[in-house]
């Protein structure tokens, strides 16, 4: 898991506790830089559902979590089948690293392509940290993080679905977590 120094550079460059790095990072993985998320209905909009009527396991239109994969192999098997159906949408549909940073936003996180950031997040904690900053500055949601206003940022980062999986909750409960701890380690 990410420790607060790993979090200190980027903290200082965006003016933050870098606590509320931690805090995000660990809300949204598990501390695996090789964390992957595909997410079925991003590939459906992204491909003007094409692919939903044949494909129904790997396109559909509104997100459903009981037709998740159980495990990180069946995720996987299931990731290598959308990518020979259309590569670049399956990697712009899927969220990489310890942020789970949606490969669509390869742009604001300044890579060419969702290929590269999922390649380069999966190298190691300071490029995850230093795409989740990027992100952030570029979605404005400096301030919003700054002053804790978890359910703003929820909304902006995770979508208007944030609520369902009580991510505004769940951060609020890790910065406080995170806050009252005796260790140095974070």
């Amino acid at each position: 898991m990410i420790s607060i120094a790993d979090c200190q550079a980027c903290a200082d460059e965006l003016g933050l506790d870098p606590k509320i790095i931690q805090t995000v990072a660990r809300v949204e993985g598990t501390g695996d830089t090789n964390q992957f998320l595909y997410e079925p209905h991003i590939f459906s909009r992204l491909t003007n559902h094409i692919y939903d009527a044949e494909y129904p396991e790997l396109s559909y239109p509104e997100w459903d979590r009981s037709k998740y994969p159980p495990t990180k192999l069946t995720r996987q098997i299931q990731f290598e089948r959308v990518v020979r159906l259309d590569a670049m949408r399956a990697y712009e549909s899927t969220s990489w690293g310890i942020f789970q940073i949606m490969g669509f936003n390869h742009k604001i996180c300044k890579y060419k392509s969702a290929l590269e950031m999922a390649i380069d997040l999966k190298s190691g904690y300071q490029p995850n940290i230093v795409a989740f900053g990027r992100m952030i500055r570029n979605m404005g949601l400096i301030d919003t993080l700054r002053n804790h206003e978890w359910a703003k940022f929820a909304r902006s980062y995770n979508g208007p679905g944030y609520k369902l999986n009580n991510y505004h909750l769940k951060l609020a409960a890790e910065w406080d977590s995170l806050n009252h701890r005796v260790d140095s380690n974070g």
